[in-house]
């Protein structure tokens, strides 16, 4: 007669801890997702969920943010144009005013006007360093003030003074020379003789 086995008592102990850590893990993974593995706790058997998304498309609208500006619209905004220097002791300053003076043919009312006043007022001598030139009224007063004996000597650049003299819509240091002004440039340097500055009588720099 054949033996029977036997489980002992240790054998069963093994086994029904496994069993409980088993159902354990199964617990906590279908408290986690949901899913039932082997339909231990819902009582039928479930197979892996496939979660779809289906929540709509979310629009963005970007709204950029612009100061509120109170502008009038009744009438549009006028500045006066003024040439009243700022100055304090023995220095003055003159600012452009490119809104109401962009028409290089006028002058009333521009620094170039206040340049023409110097000219105008220079006693003995008109000293220039600039490297290049292009105003008609200037050189026009500058002619004027050679002719009533006033010493005017101009300084330039070769390359951007004399040469681009030659350029279309220039001509202004050929009226200099032609009236009897010495001009002269820098000789053919390599770097650009880039001064800007006026001298008159001796006493009053302009740049």
């Amino acid at each position: 007669m054949p033996k029977r086995r036997t489980v002992s008592k240790a054998q069963g102990g093994i086994i029904v801890l496994l069993f409980t850590v088993l159902l354990f893990i199964c617990g906590a993974f279908y408290a986690l997702t949901g899913i039932d593995v082997g339909g231990l706790f819902s009582g039928t058997p479930t197979s892996t969920l496939a979660v779809a998304n289906t929540l709509p498309p979310v629009q963005i609208t970007y709204t950029p943010f612009l100061p509120e500006v109170n502008v009038p619209t009744d009438s549009p905004v006028v500045v006066e144009p003024t040439m009243t220097p700022v100055s304090e002791g023995w220095w003055s300053v003159y600012f452009t005013d490119p809104i109401n003076h962009h028409d290089p043919n006028v002058i009333s009312g521009s620094v170039e006007e206040k340049l023409i006043e110097y000219i105008n007022a220079a006693q003995s001598s008109v000293h220039i360093a600039s490297f290049e030139f292009d105003l008609n009224a200037v050189a026009q007063a500058l002619i004027v003030a050679k002719q009533r004996g006033v010493d005017v000597r101009w300084v330039t650049d070769d390359e951007h003074g004399l040469l681009a003299d030659e350029e279309p819509g220039r001509g202004q240091f050929a009226m200099l020379m032609n009236a009897g002004i010495e001009v002269k440039d820098d000789l053919g340097r390599s770097a650009v003789m880039h001064n800007k500055f006026w001298i008159f009588d001796g006493q009053i720099v302009w740049t």
